[in-house]
């Protein structure tokens, strides 16, 4: 399969060369990650060093080849991962690397009940998105929270067209959770209200998946944000439930009993 994936890459090489949409070197990797399609890390880059990629690039990760057959392809010496933009061309070499996906490995499991549903908190662009993601993971939206009882009724009735089913749109979360009872919340609020979602949401013995930033980075001092990391955290181990936030593949994880982006304390 090697030899197959190098062979069919081998001829859209030059072309994506010319269009000049790979990117190489960590720090420039990492300053344009939200504009690349998909990351390529080759066989031999170390196992630190790929868990490392899985936690910071919110992009596909695909681990194929040699650094020397990359070297081969696109000319950069000793390179073990490299970036493609966002473009036709650029999706054709991923199509070629489909059976090579990694995504990493769960820091929590927990089992979740047959036909679980979700709430979210939060229904703009993220929570919109996310609701989609949701139901193709088999996990039913079946409310959400919004500011103004007005948007969380414009935001219920868009997404019942979309969904083809009903969705209850509230103002009151801790009402909306106690009436439905969900497996799971979704947390896409403002950021500076992150930590009071995620905190009713486990209390409430709810997984909950949080949008990043997890908190508020800005506002918060070190001290006040470690505290509440760990207080989150905490009850999340206490009443023994999923604790994780947004990347790669992580409502399809969550809603399988899995973590792939867990808070951090320190």
């Amino acid at each position: 399969m090697e030899r197959e994936v190098y062979e069919e890459i081998q001829k859209l090489a030059p072309f994506v060369l010319r269009a000049h949409l790979v990117e190489t070197g960590r720090q420039r990797l990492l300053q344009n990650r939200n504009k690349l399609a998909f990351l390529l890390v080759t066989e031999d880059l170390s196992e630190n060093s790929r868990d490392e990629a899985l936690k910071e690039f919110p992009c596909p990760i695909y681990q194929a080849l040699t650094s020397e057959e990359v070297e081969s392809l696109f000319n950069f010496h000793g390179t073990k991962m490299v970036g493609f933009r966002r473009n036709a061309l650029s999706g054709n070499v991923q199509r070629c690397l489909k059976g090579c996906h990694i995504v990493a490995k769960p820091l929590a499991e927990a089992r979740i009940p047959d036909n679980p549903a979700v709430v979210l908190f939060g229904c703009g662009a993220a929570g919109s998105a996310h609701a989609h993601e949701w139901e193709a993971a088999g996990v039913r939206v079946v409310g959400l929270v919004e500011e103004t009882q007005e948007k969380a009724s414009a935001c219920a009735s868009a997404l019942k067209e979309a969904l083809g089913h009903d969705v209850e749109g509230s103002v009151e979360p801790e009402a909306l959770l106690k009436s439905l009872n969900p497996v799971f919340v979704d947390v896409s609020l403002p950021t500076e209200l992150h930590y009071a979602g995620c905190h009713l949401a486990l209390r409430l013995g709810c997984h909950v998946l949080c949008e990043k930033p997890f908190l508020d980075e800005v506002k918060a001092s070190h001290k006040s944000l470690l505290k509440q990391r760990e207080s989150l955290v905490g009850l999340a181990a206490r009443h023994k439930r999923l604790l994780g936030t947004h990347g790669p593949e992580a409502v399809r994880g969550m809603a399988s009993g899995k973590v792939f982006y867990q808070v951090a304390t320190a």
